[in-house]
């Protein structure tokens, strides 16, 4: 009975979000958005071509696995894996992993606090328990950001299917990988999200106390990293440090870093479904 409850409030907000306004206009966006890496990767390689550069696949891939080892801190491991993979698809990954927290901020940001803001969640309290609400509405929110990163990537894998610059088996399949990595990813962000949003009755005081709080962890994190070696085991507090786990080649580390991903949203859920049932709505 709960599990259903959670679907039908998970299942509502999803069609919210999707059918509005705000819906429309991020689907236009991401679909823009998807284009920008293609475009950007066309007119690099005509400029090279009007420049008579001719750079061997050979010497594409190895200047691409000299970058990742600068970009991966020196693992030659994870450097050498990433070679075979497209570089405008890893490009995508890592700008989606960047704008992931704010996406998920903006959609979610009033998903609890909206509803008690306006004094709707006293009609849903009528008709579910509040753990199905918290539930539902935080499953709700990462359905909307697998479908908006699906539009994304599918956009560029689309350009590279067409251009068949690379086989299919190879676009289609590093694709998507990077999709469900930044999928499992969103889930820990969308739990913060919803972890915040329950503290607040007002909307706008979620929006910046979220914002803040995700830019906290991105600062604290950079500070821990300093310290080197020693405090790495620290660094598994946050979110971030799961994609290092996601992009390795060892399909558990991988799975891993999915479900460690995953776990932390969860959690996050969990301690905003104890604070609604203590609330006073």
């Amino acid at each position: 009975m709960a599990f259903r409850e959670e679907a039908v409030i998970a299942r509502n907000e999803l069609r919210r979000n999707l059918r509005s306004k705000k819906g429309i206009a991020m689907f236009i966006l991401f679909v823009l958005g998807g284009a920008v890496p293609s475009i950007v990767q066309i007119l690099i390689e005509n400029a090279e071509r009007a420049a008579h550069i001719e750079i061997s696949a050979e010497d594409q891939k190895a200047a691409f696995e000299q970058a990742l080892r600068v970009l991966y801190r020196g693992d030659l491991e994870i450097a050498k894996y990433l070679s075979d993979c497209p570089p405008v698809l890893l490009f995508l990954f890592q700008g989606t992993m960047f704008f992931v927290p704010l996406l998920t901020l903006l959609i979610g940001f009033d998903q609890i606090a909206g509803e008690v803001q306006h004094r709707a969640v006293r009609y849903l309290i009528g008709r579910a328990h509040r753990h199905s609400i918290v539930i539902g509405k935080a499953l709700g929110v990462w359905g909307v950001i697998t479908t908006m990163v699906l539009v994304l990537h599918s956009v560029v894998w689309g350009v590279l299917l067409v251009r068949s610059q690379y086989p299919v088996a190879t676009t289609l399949s590093w694709g998507l990988r990077l999709w469900a990595f930044s999928v499992a990813f969103s889930a820990a962000y969308v739990g913060l999200v919803n972890l915040v949003s329950s503290w607040f009755k007002t909307p706008i005081l979620a929006l910046f106390v979220g914002a803040g709080v995700a830019f906290g962890l991105s600062i604290v994190r950079a500070i821990v990293l300093a310290f080197g070696e020693s405090a790495e085991v620290a660094t598994y507090v946050f979110p971030a440090t799961y994609e290092r786990f996601m992009i390795s080649p060892s399909p558990l580390h991988a799975i891993g870093g999915c479900a460690l991903a995953i776990a932390w949203g969860a959690l996050a859920v969990g301690l905003a479904t104890q604070i609604v049932r203590r609330r006073d709505l």
